[in-house]
């Protein structure tokens, strides 16, 4: 039997994402057998908040629905920002499992090692039967091994990877305002992966992307991989030079290929 997707869609407030409670989510989360959350979100750059988390787990406690929380980017935080894992705030009777990997932090998703938290024995049996189906079950070793390093002596590694990320969202905030002020980049609490509006172009992102990388050899991904419209998405996990070329090209290709809306 195929699952039927409802989405649920955030509130975009001033460049800075919420989820709308009042409006649609509760309506989701009701006719919902499980509910997949993002925190922190990707690929908006939102840290939900305790109080967030809080509405989000009553809701579904009301209703009983399931929560898988994928929280593979929970390492990566921007300057006074805090992460909650879900399971922290969890009201008696939640059901559900977090879902993390030292694999995007640390650089070792090639080593193919995840890990899946549930409260509930029960639900041990079904995720060990879908892991089994998927042939997902057996970790790498080195991964094991891999992971255990990341965790336990690799806060050195942590620090000065979100500090480089940290000042690559400032470069690209003030490239943007400063020459291509038609892209919007969005608030960034988290994560390591910007979001910017380029409505004003007047093009599909998807389609604006292919161009960019057909012409300028820079390839970011289009909001229409994550059910959106008009945004495209820039990964920051990489070095200062890196990124200021690929955005002189980007300069380069929305000066000749659009009109300027300034």
């Amino acid at each position: 039997m195929e699952a039927e997707l409802i989405d649920c869609p955030l509130k975009n407030e001033n460049a800075h994402y919420k989820i709308d409670f009042t409006g649609n989510c509760e309506q989701a989360i009701k006719k919902a057998d499980v509910l997949l959350l993002c925190n922190p979100h990707n690929p908006t750059g939102r840290v939900w908040t305790k109080d967030e988390l809080h509405t989000l787990a009553d809701m579904c406690l009301k209703y009983d629905t399931y929560i898988i929380s994928d929280e593979i980017h929970c390492e990566f935080m921007m300057p006074g920002q805090h992460y909650t894992p879900f399971a922290t705030i969890a009201e008696k009777g939640n059901r559900y499992c977090v879902m993390t990997s030292a694999s995007k932090a640390f650089n070792i998703a090639g080593l193919q090692c995840a890990n899946i938290f549930a409260p509930d024995p029960a639900d041990h049996q079904l995720i060990d039967r879908a892991i089994n189906i998927h042939e997902v079950c057996d970790p790498n070793m080195f991964g094991i091994v891999a992971t255990i390093a990341a965790y336990n002596e690799s806060e050195k590694w942590i620090d000065e990877l979100n500090e480089l990320i940290y000042n690559n969202y400032l470069l690209l905030s003030d490239f943007l305002e400063h020459n291509l002020p038609e892209l919007k980049l969005t608030t960034m609490e988290g994560t390591y992966l910007a979001w910017v509006n380029i409505e004003q172009l007047g093009i599909s992102a998807e389609q604006f992307c292919h161009d960019l990388s057909e012409k300028e050899h820079v390839i970011f991904n289009p909001s229409e991989m994550y059910g959106a419209k008009g945004y495209i998405r820039i990964n920051l996990a990489t070095s200062k030079e890196i990124l200021t070329e690929a955005l002189r090209r980007l300069k380069k290709f929305v000066s000749e290929s659009y009109t300027r809306h300034t």
